[in-house]
């Protein structure tokens, strides 16, 4: 019986040792409805905000994940693994920053006088 016991023990260690490691790090680009169940109709907890990292622990439809202190579940469309802070350069980061045109008109001339034609 004690045998079966620890056999038990050790298996249920098991599992959970291999569900923890699969858990990993993720972001929503905007605001995401962190809810109890992975339902729409499920109760609100909170709403996990943009670029705001958090715990993956299981994902199919819906991601189980912890944020907060607390568990829940969020749709899969909103998350995005990895870091927010890991984007680096790149679209996100052009986009976001205003392009210099150094006083540059379309249809200009050199001196920055709209050409007629243009």
């Amino acid at each position: 019986m004690r045998s079966r016991f620890a056999m038990l023990i050790g298996a249920a260690a098991l599992v959970l040792s291999a569900g923890s490691a699969a858990a990993y790090e993720a972001y929503t680009p905007t605001p995401a409805p962190l809810r109890v169940s992975p339902s729409v109709k499920s109760a609100l907890i909170t709403t996990i905000l943009p670029n705001t990292p958090f715990n993956v622990m299981g994902c199919r439809r819906w991601c189980q994940v912890q944020y907060g202190g607390g568990v829940g579940y969020v749709d899969a469309s909103y998350v995005v693994p990895g870091d927010p802070d890991d984007l680096g350069p790149g679209p996100q980061g052009l986009l976001a920053e205003p392009l210099e045109t150094y006083g540059t008109v379309l249809g200009a001339d050199r001196y920055g006088y709209a050409t007629p034609g243009y």
